[in-house]
């Protein structure tokens, strides 16, 4: 199968492979035992044919549950990594290695690879992918540059919390069978783990979540020790965009991204999605206000747009509390 190093996605991805991104076990196998309890046996490890889109040497492995060595067996790892999660070797056992050819174990603590964004940023939401099915992960966002009154909360750390699905009907919340629907949930100090692959991309809104502001996404593997930072993954920075800039320039679906311009454009993004016009933005991109998100679209948000196209800055603030974690906002998840 396809080689992820040291890590648990080579039991389980949904990694392309073959031109199929259905979740699969990388071609792992469970047991495999070398020699008997009689002698042991010789055996070469190579790579003579490509299972996945992988062409070069090393770049495909095998990933094996428990690999037992019996004694007096002699293994050759001819420019292939083997990894396993448990090893029972005993005495006599002779590893041979050419080129690249490696036996390796799979850390219960291999960090996640950094999450993923969608095309489009959005003024009060953060759009989160964490991936790696079959994990249990934590997502922690940082508040990295927040501007003013907001930039109290600088530097602070919270976590996103257990999904809820919401519709996209502009003035509903709870999912009503007509309306597609999305994941959003909003911000905690205590890290919630989840195999968030169940949910697809997360729409992550807290007070804290303001436009012209950046952030860093990271998370980690609850079997990792969560207070070293080796433990997480590679960053995923982001930025919202200007207060009420929703959308770029029309043209062919979907609909663009910001520009760092608001005009009519952007009010008429609003007032769509709030008509639940088909193609609009997605409900996330046009919810403005209040200060408290409500997952509600409605003439309010269109006129904040047209706030920002006047020229004003973000209208709330100052934040509620001293710290993001105590933040006075109810939470509007159904």
């Amino acid at each position: 199968g396809l080689d992820f190093g040291q890590s648990e996605e080579g039991f389980l991805t949904d990694a392309d492979t073959l031109f199929d991104t259905a979740q699969h076990k990388n071609f792992s196998i469970g047991t495999m035992q070398i020699g008997t309890d009689l002698a042991g046996s010789e055996v070469t490890f190579v790579n003579r044919f490509a299972n996945t889109q992988a062409s070069t040497v090393c770049a495909e492995a095998l990933y094996v549950e428990t690999l037992i060595l019996k004694a007096n067996s002699k293994i050759t790892l001819d420019e292939v990594h083997v990894y396993y999660r448990n090893l029972i070797e005993e005495p006599g056992v002779t590893t041979t290695k050419i080129g690249c050819g490696d036996l390796l174990d799979v850390s219960p603590c291999a960090p996640p690879t950094a999450p993923t964004t969608d095309a489009a940023s959005k003024n009060r939401f953060l759009a989160i992918t964490p991936g790696h099915p079959g994990r249990q992960l934590a997502v922690r966002v940082t508040f990295d540059n927040l501007p003013a009154p907001f930039d109290l909360w600088n530097g602070s750390q919270m976590w996103v919390g257990p999904p809820s699905e919401v519709s996209e009907a502009g003035g509903g919340v709870p999912p009503d069978g007509i309306f597609p629907t999305f994941y959003a949930a909003t911000l905690r100090c205590t890290p919630h783990f989840d195999d968030w692959s169940a949910y697809g991309t997360v729409y992550v809104f807290h007070e804290g979540i303001v436009p012209s502001a950046s952030y860093t996404v990271k998370t980690v593997d609850d079997l990792c020790p969560i207070g070293d930072e080796a433990s997480f993954s590679a960053a995923l920075t982001m930025a919202t965009p200007k207060w009420g800039d929703t959308i770029g320039i029309p043209g062919p679906l979907p609909p663009p991204p910001p520009d760092s311009s608001v005009d009519v454009v952007d009010i008429l993004a609003v007032l769509a999605r709030f008509s639940s016009v088909p193609g609009s933005i997605i409900k996330s991109r046009a919810d403005l206000e209040p200060a408290c998100i409500d997952l509600m679209v409605n003439v309010a948000d269109a006129l904040a747009s047209v706030s920002g196209f006047q020229g004003f800055s973000f209208p709330f603030g100052p934040p509620s509390a001293a710290s993001p974690c105590n933040s006075t906002c109810d939470n509007p998840l159904p």
